[in-house]
């Protein structure tokens, strides 16, 4: 499969991307700001996904996520996408979220004893993206202009918002672009899952989100935070997929299926599995002789003193696999 991801300094009118989170690009501060933001990123970072996300803890209780294959296979899906700049979202006195990235920041430079805090941080990440020889040569003339600068996004349609991606992808037929949440990683913003027929689309992608829920006056998303997650993704007719009954079994060899319940039994034995302990409601057990005689009273939180439950999980899978990459 044939594919790559192409990102892009300017938008399709010759726009840097990044200058859309201005409130001050008009006129001749556009010119200066045109010329000041670095021509070699997008608006956005893309980076390979990484298919652990965590540093995992020796000592850790429960059983790891990032040691399951499949876990960690969705997890390094394809990309991240985080934003350049931070992503400020403001409210007005009567809690009404503000319609575009510009608009929220002109309106957070007139309130700027309400909304210092959040003002100097924009002002710090800005740098970042612009040039500093072009920045000392001009900043005298409109200082405000290469301070007040945010990730851009606009309101899309009722309770959504999109912020341009800057980037083109380009596929096989039948091979389409996902934008998404982040797979198992926390963030900020809810984005809505699109795939986009890429084969024949001819427009810069963009992340749709849905309108942020937050009780303060700001809400600030940084560029360390994961935005979206974006891989490729086939589609097509589905015309003669179905779902239909077996009586049999249509999984992998017996042996392997009778290897994996020998190997939990050795490796459980061996005291090689990961210890889980439960307690409060999380204990509720039928096989309890408290919880099995009233699950009613159990759930309504009458649990005996020190009430708990055990298992063990145990990695068969992955020591199965270690076999196997060995004979291999």
């Amino acid at each position: 499969m044939a594919s790559r991801l192409v990102f892009l300094h300017l938008d399709a009118h010759g726009s840097p991307w990044l200058a859309h989170g201005s409130p001050h690009a008009s006129g001749e501060q556009q010119i200066l700001l045109y010329a000041a933001i670095r021509p070699d990123i997008g608006p956005l970072w893309v980076e390979r996904a990484a298919p652990v996300v965590r540093a995992i803890p020796p000592d850790e209780p429960t059983p790891h996520p990032e040691t399951c294959v499949p876990y960690r296979e969705a997890n390094g899906l394809g990309f991240i996408l985080r934003p350049r700049l931070p992503l400020l979202f403001v409210r007005n006195r009567r809690g009404e979220l503000l319609p575009d990235a510009a608009t929220a920041l002109a309106y957070a430079r007139e309130n700027a004893t309400e909304f210092g805090a959040e003002l100097d941080i924009l002002s710090r990440f800005a740098s970042d993206v612009l040039n500093p020889a072009v920045v000392r040569r001009y900043e005298g003339r409109a200082p405000l202009l290469f301070r007040d600068l945010a990730q851009p996004y606009s309101l899309f349609g009722p309770s959504y918002y999109s912020i341009p991606a800057g980037l083109y992808a380009q596929t096989d037929p039948g091979v389409g672009t996902l934008i998404g949440p982040p797979l198992n990683r926390p963030a900020k913003l809810a984005v809505v899952s699109g795939l986009v027929r890429t084969d024949w689309h001819h427009h810069a992608l963009f992340v749709v989100i849905e309108e942020p829920r937050f009780e303060a006056r700001s809400l600030l998303v940084l560029p360390q935070d994961a935005l979206a997650q974006v891989y490729l993704a086939a589609y097509g007719s589905t015309a003669d997929a179905g779902i239909e009954h077996s009586r049999t079994d249509h999984g992998g060899e017996r042996g392997y299926e009778a290897r994996w319940w020998q190997l939990v039994g050795e490796l459980g034995d061996k005291a090689r599995g990961v210890e889980v302990t439960r307690s409060g409601l999380a204990s509720v057990n039928l096989a309890c002789a408290h919880c099995g005689a009233s699950v009613t009273e159990a759930v309504d939180g009458n649990l005996p003193l020190h009430h708990e439950s055990k298992s063990l999980f145990v990695p068969a899978y992955k020591e199965m696999r270690r076999e196997q990459d060995r004979r291999g």
